[in-house]
This record gives structure tokens, sequence and C-alpha cells, in this order.
């Protein structure tokens, strides 16, 4: 009997690992998320996969209808739904495309992979891991600023 609730154990836990390893996170990101809300037109959706041994993480920030002024910076940051974005709280910052023009912009904002080098702020030293667990447990946001909107122009949580 104990051999076989060892098999069922370790065939879930092979299991559990398994949908761990293909898991996916994403965020829709919308003016009225931001704090304080703002009246932009803006929306995004951000993707985030790591890889199987959750070492790395691939990030796709893409949007729709956000205009362009020079300023704009693509950052994650640890906190709830409704907290500001304080910048003691920012865990990474996503490159922006080099190749945006000013104005309005639709399509890919950023693209790249995380790694534990990137992290920093809360989870500065700490493994990307720390940070993918983080958006498995909803506490992680994006936070698109611009000039228009230092504090944020759209935002979402991940989950």
């Amino acid at each position: 009997m104990l051999r076989a609730s060892s098999l069922v154990f370790c065939l879930l836990a092979i299991l559990f690992l398994a949908v761990q390893a293909e898991a996916s996170y994403s965020a829709q990101l919308t003016g009225n998320q931001a704090v304080p809300p703002t009246t932009s037109s803006a929306t995004g959706d951000a993707v985030f996969t790591p890889n199987r041994d959750n070492t790395e993480l691939k990030c796709k920030v893409t949007v729709n209808n956000l205009y362009n002024d020079g300023l704009l910076q693509v950052a994650l940051y640890l906190g709830k739904p409704g907290e500001p974005a304080q910048p003691d709280m920012k865990v990474a910052v996503l490159p922006v495309t080099r190749s945006l023009k000013r104005g309005i912009y639709n399509g890919v904002l950023s693209q790249t992979t995380l790694t534990d080098a990137d992290l920093q702020g809360p989870l500065a030293g700490h493994k990307i891991e720390t940070l993918i667990f983080a958006m498995s447990m909803g506490k992680i946001f994006v936070n698109i600023s611009s000039g228009s909107y230092p504090e944020g122009e759209i935002r979402g949580q991940i989950q």
C-alpha cells in the first residue's frame, strides 16, 4: 500500500511540475486600472511565459492607441490592484521597442526575456522564479507610464 501511495504522489508531483513549466501569465491593461485612473483610450495586453526550469521569463507587451511622447516606460511592480506604483516597489523595467516613433502607436511595445540579473527593488538578488511565484499569486502588475501620465497611463494586474 505504501508503494502505491508513493507512486501516486510521484506521478502527481511530475504532473504539477509539467503544468507549471507550461504556465503563462497575462494582464489586460487599461486606464481605469491605473492609480489614479486615467481617461486614456489606450489599451494593452501583456503575456509572460517562464521557461521550463523557471530561470527565464519571456515578456511581450502589446498596446493599442497609446500616444508615444518619447517618455514611455514599461515596468513591473509588486502590489495589489488599487495600490499606486511606488518607485521602491518596482521589480523590473522592460525595454521599449527601439524603432518606436512619436505619435499614436499600435503594436508590440516591449518584447524581452528577464533573468535574475534584471530584478530590482524588493526582488533584487532573488531568482526569477520568485517573480514568477509572485505573478502566480496575483501580486505583480504591469504599469505603462508616459509624459502625460507619469504615474501610469495604463495598467493591469498579472494573473
